[in-house]
């Protein structure tokens, strides 16, 4: 089946076996490959977060704070000017928090995160990962950043939560990796009832422009209100979850007083409405 989509890679990344095999690696394998560790986690941090290089690369202590117990990396992407806030400690089993948190304590003078190393060093050293790990085609740091997308949508089919955490300016953009996952089509075929008389079944109905409009409506909303961004993200997110619901938020949004502004007034009543 892999030889059947080895031409997706560059869209989908690696598959979930694919990483496997990468995470599987020893120091030993890496040095034999002439592979720096701190590349390797490097790709591998991306993998979990979905960030481009040039945002990995320039990771500080102050992108980084702690909340609920857990590591959260807070970071304007350097390419888009988005706001990205991950909680580290949530993502593939805290895998890329426990990445960050090695480096915190082996580099604990450095300016960031990683130490600095030059972008074609790197990307000649992911080509070695990539025969290390046995990867079917050339391998390259941003296919890390496809593989976060594609393996967040083969865990749910919520576009919101790729768009979120991959800093997507563009919720079709988020779609494009549910519609890749067909570990996801297949879970949802599964739902359906067949025998129903009527569909009623868990695929969705809504297109990816219909989401884009939505994401569109909302945005131009919340402009007009003077909302800030995370009060913007929180009435997008409820809107394409709850698609049904969404002018009801934008009827709301059009009404809101100032004493609804916090983040914490805004999700209850968010929660009331699409509730």
């Amino acid at each position: 089946m892999r030889a059947l989509t080895a031409e997706l890679s560059v869209d989908s990344g690696v598959v979930k076996s694919e990483l496997q095999n990468v995470e599987a690696l020893t120091p030993d394998d890496l040095e034999k490959g002439h592979v720096p560790e701190h590349i390797y986690d490097m790709f591998m941090f991306a993998c979990y977060t979905g960030l481009r290089l040039s945002d990995v690369s320039t990771i500080s202590r102050e992108h980084l704070y702690y909340e609920n117990g857990g590591l959260v990396v807070q970071k304007v992407t350097i390419k888009t000017g988005i706001l990205v806030t991950q909680p580290l400690h949530s993502l593939f089993n805290g895998k890329p928090e426990r990445i960050a948190q090695k480096y915190l304590e082996l580099y604990q003078d450095s300016e960031t995160l990683f130490p600095k190393t030059k972008p074609q060093h790197i990307q000649e050293s992911i080509a070695r990962l990539g025969e290390l790990a046995k990867i079917p085609f050339h391998l390259t740091f941003h296919m890390s950043r496809h593989t976060c997308a594609s393996q967040l949508a083969e865990r749910s089919d919520n576009p919101f939560v790729i768009m979120n955490i991959l800093g997507h300016g563009d919720i079709r953009t988020s779609m494009r990796y549910i519609h890749l996952s067909h570990t996801t089509a297949k879970k949802k075929l599964e739902g359906i009832n067949w025998d129903a008389e009527e569909y009623n079944g868990p695929l969705t109905r809504t297109s990816n422009d219909d989401l884009a409009k939505i994401q569109q409506e909302l945005t131009e909303v919340c402009s007009h209100k003077k909302l800030s961004e995370a009060l913007t993200l929180a009435a997008i997110g409820a809107s394409i979850c709850h698609v049904d619901k969404s002018d009801l938020i934008k009827e709301w949004i059009g009404k809101i007083r100032k004493t609804d502004y916090t983040l914490e007034a805004w999700s209850k009543r968010l929660e009331m409405l699409v509730g």
